[in-house]
């Protein structure tokens, strides 16, 4: 895992950023005229970035965009304007792109990301090398025989050059035209180093970035410009003698004889005592500088510059004065005047009462002193010693005095606005009151303003500006010159405009009233709105400030609305508005009448309706037959009743009501309210002949449906219908005799009722009965009221019978069944136990005793049926969301057919339609269902024109799985479930969502809202299979599961190298989040420029898997080769799977040569020897240099074998000491750390050299000579015993040259 320090990285890129931003500045022209010139003028420019391992990774990749803020900064990239190209070093060198590689910013900077970061050593010198000797050529880019062409490198470290070469090469470039600037960061590098990388004038082609802190101690712009501008000539110089225009820039110099100060400014004369400032005299000093010498009786003082006599003189009038709050004057005089000379100082001790005080050394040329620094208001007693340089001491004298006081004062904020306050203080008194200082503060807003006033005001201006409901702190200061007295403070708080609250006061139909409050201050104006919560259509309202109250018009009847209010006030030219106060109403509505019929009459309708909670104008009644609703009637009326004429007799009306009322001149009306009933009719009366004799016959008769107010009887013989009599009776009356009546003859008689209605005349239809004189008749049966297991039968005879013979049968049934005897005075008979849905025939005959003669009337005789039982053992069979099958047995009994009905729950059975269910069926579907819904189904047999009560059962559809389930868009950690809600699913409760793995079992459950259609799953395992199933919420139902599968994205690993040594690298990387991890393979593979595979030395050349346990994120590589770049891989191994790969580069230290040191060292030469690197180092050359201690010059040699050891170093100065560093070269650029050492050339004038050329020649090839042959026999050693185990391990091949035999320089 890569462990970053965010404070580190910020100040590093925002330093980087702010230096690289005043490089553009420096190249910025000044003059419109300048600009243009250097707008035309191209440039190339190389930026050179330390990859060294102490930058670290995060910084490194700061250092990136710190250089593509550069490149934004460039208003043009191509080949006639800026080009760009990049050098990254550590121990070695890479071009990671050209000058002309890329012509846009994206393509740059696109290039800068992708550089992979070096992590090695700091080689310095070797970049400036590089960029000199490539970089700006035109193999790369560069447009070298342009002269116009500014050639600029900008170098970024972060620390000290680890080779001596940076001065060497710095010159290099410089020859070659390369402005150099050197960008350091961090505590590794010092000011030093940068020296020795910028151009001249070096302090303007440096900088340095220590801590974000210290940013702004770099300059904000650099003066000068890329554009070459003469500053010599324009005497923007500073140079005290001579000054040198460079390109860019200028070089001070001085004239014969001075020399170049450290200011690189100012000149020095040569003279040491030149401008010397001694009091007496200067002398030069044997060792180089000046000495300062005084007279006889005189001694130098402390300085050891000026002259002091050796013994002091008293001391006297010692004064105070010029008194301050914090200082005072004191002043003495000599007793001896002409002794001033023995004195070296003077001691001056001050203290206060109570304090163990301070004392001060004045010099002998002064006898004042200002004593500072006192508190004010305090006595102090000042005392005064003189003393000689042996430390002899004069007399003390002494003084006091006061110093002056300083006041105080208290501070008041009032009266308080929205954006003003005052302020006054108490006067502060003291002593030289200047002036005071109140200084505001809002510790909210960050914000302070301070006005001064002088010493007489009391009072402040009007304070403005300030914001409303904020606390302001106020500290007013007395000042005593620059001393501040004892301030006052005190806080207020500017107003705030409240909350008004709000409230609906009352309402209309199509208006809402509504008052509030005040905002705390007098308001300019109120701005309200009226929102529509169902729609959000919004009204607004605007009412002057000293309103209370507003009305809102055209409104919605019966519509819930929100009300909101806000203030508003100017002040300071500022409007202000206040919270907002809410509240809610709601317009009145005019509810649906509930109408009921009262009554009804043959060709009348009693009506009355009720409306709860209003009062409306007037009602509208609508009325009309319910199968004809074109032929509808209306009448208006205020009152809540009404009686409806003219109808017809017998005829289902319906009656709708609906309120009307007016508000604001608009009509508005109510649903309508509505009921249905049937006028009544008349049916036939029953009518019977009773009671006959051979002349009369008694008759009666039955209601007609309705009291009669007359009844019309008319009769006549059968077969002579002209001879007809009539009679009227009163409708109370049911019975009459008609007499005279001729025997033996077949009459019928006729009964008809007849109502006046609303003075309407209504008859029945006509009952009748015909009957014969002179024999007896069977009595006229009936039957009423069935059950499922009884009838009801009634009879009529015209006899006064004696006895009945009564009788019950199925019909069909051919037995005689029982025969029940009753008494003559009971005409009815209930039958009980009797069998459902059955067809009964009922038989009555009358008795009568004639004197001792029991006569029998023929049966009488009636059929009936008892009701049907309910269907029986409802089940429900089958059912989908849209459909629902109830299976039952038939009853007992008879039945016909059945009915059948699918009621939801909680509606009106009536108003659902009826199925008819053939006799045969043993089940019924209802189709075309709503899912999810709670069912009645109503099963209902018919017999015989009756039904029987509905058979219940209840069941509740299930619902479709929900729609398009899919995971999808997996991560590492996350899973992203969508879904659409059932088919034919108005709304939907909820959903239940659940994820498991195999392994795992069930990870989540979620219960979710009905309008979800997504959610995502978190912290999953990666590289891991979930199965995810969803089931919907419809009510109380639960829909079956809809399912899916998806697998989690493998981990994303990274890998860092944690260290690396000559033949070991620590890799780190982040641990899986997967549980269940099998194991990690790692790989890593040199990268070669050859095609050897297998191993050499032990050490393999290709590619190594490693295989490593899940729970290691840590891991050394061992035995790898020195200064080789290598290939890093990690790989999470699933059960199923495996992860990406993650990949890193290292190189392994390049292994130091020996320690150098010379022999045959003479006055011009020596020998250099220096030892063969280990850790089994392969290396492929040496560069040396060595430079002279006390010069400027560096000499560097390339030694192109890695198996030589030596060389001559010739043409030296003599008595010279020479730095000398060694460097191992090896593949790919890499080197190795520099070691270092030192020759020293010896001294010709030593009698103990010989300077013998020729003799010296000579020791030096024998001695070279030998030298030779130990590096041969070394190198011949080494390869022996790499070839002893190559044996060891397997063949070897040799190639035709000597195994390591190579001549030297100088041969054998």
């Amino acid at each position: 895992m890569e462990h970053r320090n965010p404070g580190r990285s910020n100040f590093y890129h925002r330093g980087l950023t702010f230096g690289i931003i005043i490089i553009l500045a420096w190249m910025t022209p000044q003059t419109e005229a300048q600009k243009e010139e250097c707008r035309q003028r191209p440039m190339d420019i190389v930026f050179v970035i330390d990859g060294s391992r102490s930058v670290r990774p995060w910084n490194f990749k700061t250092v990136q965009d710190a250089v593509k803020d550069m490149v934004d900064a460039f208003e043009k990239i191509g080949p006639e304007e800026t080009q760009i190209g990049l050098v990254q070093y550590s121990s070695r060198v890479r071009q990671e792109f050209k000058l002309n590689d890329y012509y846009s910013k994206e393509e740059v900077n696109e290039a800068i990301d992708g550089i992979k970061y070096m992590e090695m050593g700091t080689m310095t010198g070797r970049a400036l090398k590089f960029i000199t000797e490539y970089s700006f050529t035109a193999a790369y880019g560069a447009r070298s025989d342009n002269p116009d062409v500014l050639k600029v490198a900008v170098v970024i470290t972060d620390g000290r050059a680890q080779d001596r070469t940076v001065p060497f090469w710095q010159k290099k470039a410089k020859d070659a035209g390369i402005i150099l600037f050197a960008i350091g960061v961090g505590r590794r590098i010092s000011d030093k180093d940068l020296l020795l990388i910028a151009s001249e004038p070096k302090e303007k082609h440096k900088f340095y970035v220590k801590n974000f802190d210290l940013i702004g101690s770099i300059p904000v712009m650099l003066h000068e410009q890329i554009c070459d501008v003469d500053e010599c000539e324009q005497e923007i110089d500073n140079c005290q003698q001579t000054c040198k225009n460079t390109i860019g820039s200028f070089i001070c110099g001085c004239k014969d004889g001075f020399v170049l100060q450290d200011d690189r400014a100012s000149c020095l004369l040569y003279d040491p005592c030149f401008e010397a400032d001694c009091g007496y005299k200067c002398e030069p000093a044997p060792a180089g500088g000046y000495r300062c010498t005084c007279p006889d009786g005189y001694k130098l003082d402390r300085d050891e510059k000026g002259c002091v006599a050796i013994a002091p003189s008293n001391l006297e009038s010692l004064t105070l004065t010029d008194i301050t709050h914090t200082t005072m004057r004191a002043t003495w005089s000599l007793v001896s005047p002409e002794l001033e000379d023995m004195i070296d100082h003077y001691l001056v001790r001050y203290k206060k009462a109570g304090d163990e005080g301070e004392a001060i050394e004045v010099t002998v040329n002064e006898r004042a002193i200002v004593l500072e620094g006192l508190e004010p208001g305090t006595e102090y007693l000042v005392s005064v010693t003189a003393y000689t340089a042996d430390g002899l001491k004069s007399e003390t004298i002494k003084a006091q005095n006061t110093t002056l006081f300083l006041g105080e004062t208290t501070l008041d904020l009032f009266n308080p606005t929205l954006t003003t306050m005052q302020a006054k203080w108490e006067p502060a008194g003291g002593d030289l009151l200047s002036q005071y200082v109140l200084t505001i503060t809002s510790p909210e807003q960050n914000r302070t303003f301070t006005i001064t006033t002088d010493a007489d005001t009391t009072e402040a201006p009007l304070l403005e500006g300030l914001e409303p409901g904020q606390l302001y702190e106020g500290v007013v200061t007395p000042m005593y010159g620059k001393l501040a007295g004892g301030p006052g403070r005190d806080t207020e708080t500017t107003k705030s405009l409240i909350k008004p609250n709000i409230r609906v006061t009352d309402t209309t139909l199509s208006t809402v009233d509504v008052e509030f409050t005040g905002i705390g201050m007098p308001a300019d104006r109120y701005e309200l709105t009226l929102v529509d919560v169902e729609t959000g259509e919004t009204k607004y309202v605007e009412v002057d400030g000293s309103e209370s109250t507003a009305k809102f018009y055209d409104c919605t009847p019966g519509k819930e609305y929100t009300v909101t209010v806000r203030g508003y006030i100017t002040e300071g030219g500022r409007e202000f508005e206040s919270p907002e106060g809410v509240t809610e109403g709601k317009t009145k509505h005019i509810p649906a009448p509930v109408v009921d019929i009262t009554s009804t009459g043959l060709a009348t309708a009693d009506v009355m309706w009720t409306i709860s909670e209003y009062t409306p104008l007037l009602f509208k009644v609508s009325y009309c037959p319910k199968n004809d609703p074109e032929n509808k009637k209306h009448i208006e009326t205020e009152d809540i009743s009404t009686k409806l004429t003219g109808l017809e007799p017998g005829v289902e009306y319906e009656v709708e009501v609906v309120a009307v009322d007016f508000d604001d001149d608009k009509k508005f009306t109510s649903e309508p309210g509505s009921d249905t009933d049937t006028t009544k009719s008349l049916h036939a009366p029953p009518v019977m002949a009773t009671g006959r004799t051979y002349t009369t016959a008694t008759v009666k008769w039955g209601e007609i449906g309705m009291p009669a107010n007359t009844w019309e009887l008319r009769y006549h013989p059968v077969g002579s219908p002209d001879i007809v009599k009539t009679s009227v009776f009163d409708g109370s009356v049911n019975k009459t005799i008609l007499e005279g009546l001729t025997h033996d003859t077949e009459y019928e008689v006729v009964v008809v009722g007849v109502v006046i209605e609303e003075g309407e005349r209504f008859e029945s239809p006509p009952g009748s009965d015909p009957f014969t004189l002179g024999a007896l008749d069977p009595p006229v049966v009936t039957i009423s009221d069935p059950t499922t297991s009884s009838l009801n039968s009634a009879w009529v005879d015209n006899v006064d019978a004696d006895n009945y013979v009564i009788s019950i049968k199925e019909v069909g049934d051919t037995e005689t069944p029982e025969k029940i005897i009753t008494d003559g005075a009971v005409a009815e008979k209930v039958f009980e136990s009797l069998k459902p849905g059955t067809f009964y025939e009922v038989e009555v005959i009358i008795q009568v005793d004639d004197e001792g003669n029991i006569i029998e009337s023929p049966p009488g005789s009636t059929t009936g049926a008892t009701k049907p039982a309910p269907p029986v053992n409802l089940v429900v069979a089958d059912s989908d969301p849209t459909s629902l099958t109830v299976t039952f047995d038939p009853p007992e009994g008879g039945y016909e057919y059945f009915e059948a009905k699918c009621v939801p729950y909680g509606t009106d059975p009536e108003s659902v339609p009826v199925m008819r269910v053939d006799r045969e069926a043993t089940s019924v579907t209802c189709k075309d269902l709503k899912p999810g819904t709670r069912y009645k189904v109503h099963i209902t047999t018919c017999f015989g024109g009756m039904k029987s009560k509905p058979a219940i059962i209840e069941s509740v559809l299930p619902v479709d799985a929900p729609a398009n389930f899919d995971l999808s868009n997996p991560t590492v950690h996350t899973i992203l479930a969508t879904w659409d809600p059932p088919p034919n699913i108005d709304e939907v409760t909820g959903y239940i969502l659940v994820l498991r793995s195999e392994k795992l079992g069930t990870i989540h459950k979620k219960k979710l809202p009905g309008s979800e259609t997504s959610f995502t799953f978190t912290s999953l395992n990666p590289a891991t299979k979930y199965d995810g199933e969803i089931r919907a919420l419809v009510g109380e139902v639960e829909s079956p599961p809809a399912t899916d599968s998806e697998i989690t994205y493998p981990d994303v690993i990274k890998i860092e190298v944690i260290d690396i040594s000559y033949n070991n690298i620590t890799v780190k990387w982040t641990k899986s989040a997967h549980p269940d991890i099998s194991s990690q393979k790692l790989t890593y593979t040199p990268q070669s420029e050859d095609e050897s595979s297998g191993e050499i030395d032990g050490i393999p050349t290709e590619t190594v898997v490693e295989y490593l346990t899940p729970d290691v994120n840590t891991y050394v590589i061992r035995n790898v080769k020195p200064a080789t770049i290598y290939d890093i891989t990690i790989q999470y191994v699933y059960p199923d799977s495996e992860s990406a790969i993650a990949t890193t580069e290292a190189i392994t230290l390049a292994p130091p040569p020996g320690t150098p040191y010379g022999t045959n060292v003479t006055d011009i030469q020596f020998i250099l020897h220096w030892g063969f690197p280990e850790y089994n180092a392969e290396p492929i050359g040496y560069t040396v240099t060595y430079v002279p201690t006390f010069g400027e010059m560096v000499f560097e040699t390339e030694i192109p074998s890695g198996e030589v050891l030596d060389l001559r170093v010739q043409d030296l100065q003599p008595s010279t000491q020479y730095n000398v560093t060694v460097v191992a070269n090896y593949g790919y650029h890499i080197v190795s750390e520099p070691v270092e050492g030192t020759v020293t050339t010896e001294d010709p004038s030593n009698e103990a050299v010989c300077t013998c050329s020729t003799y010296l020649r000579k020791q030096s090839e024998m001695q070279g000579t030998l030298n030779d042959l130990v590096s041969v026999i070394q190198t011949l050693t080494r390869k022996i015993e790499r070839m002893e185990r190559s044996i060891s391990i397997g063949s070897v091949e040799l190639n035709d040259e000597p195994l390591g035999i190579r001549r030297g320089d100088h041969g054998f």
